[in-house]
């Protein structure tokens, strides 16, 4: 596994966190499924944009996973791809021995609500025959 950064709590406010822990807790509706990815929409009291779930599983080694997850800079084609002009803010605590919890804050590339930014939490957790990796994605706006 990667070295994990100890100063998430430093890096990443109290309320940041609480934002994205307040959103699990909230009844979650199913909409789709692509690609065996199931996506889910809350409404998250106090901001006007839902909060977006997928949740999937990779079938790769979990550090692999991870390693991909940690990247801290994007390249121009991501960058471009994705557009935008910066790259994530990445922010990496332990959840135990089986998973992680990776927390990045991205400003929104969409024209329609530029200016926002939104927080995005993956969760990576082991599947008990060890050659899948659960990954959950979850957006929320940011609670500035």
């Amino acid at each position: 596994m990667p070295a994990l950064d100890t100063t998430t709590n430093e890096l990443l406010e109290a309320a940041e966190v609480q934002a994205l822990r307040n959103v699990e807790t909230l009844p979650w509706n199913k909409t789709d499924t692509k690609n065996d990815v199931d996506i889910y929409l809350t409404s998250v009291p106090g901001s006007k944009y839902a909060a977006v779930m997928g949740k999937g599983q990779v079938a790769a080694p979990v550090d692999d996973v991870v390693a991909s997850l940690c990247r801290c800079e994007l390249s121009r084609e991501e960058s471009k791809k994705l557009k935008l002009d910066v790259a994530f803010r990445t922010i990496v605590a332990k959840l135990d021995n089986e998973g992680m919890i990776l927390y990045f804050e991205v400003p929104s590339p969409v024209k329609l609500i530029k200016g926002r930014t939104f927080l995005l939490a993956r969760k990576v957790t082991r599947h008990a025959g060890g050659k899948k990796v659960y990954l959950t994605h979850t957006s929320v706006e940011h609670p500035k």
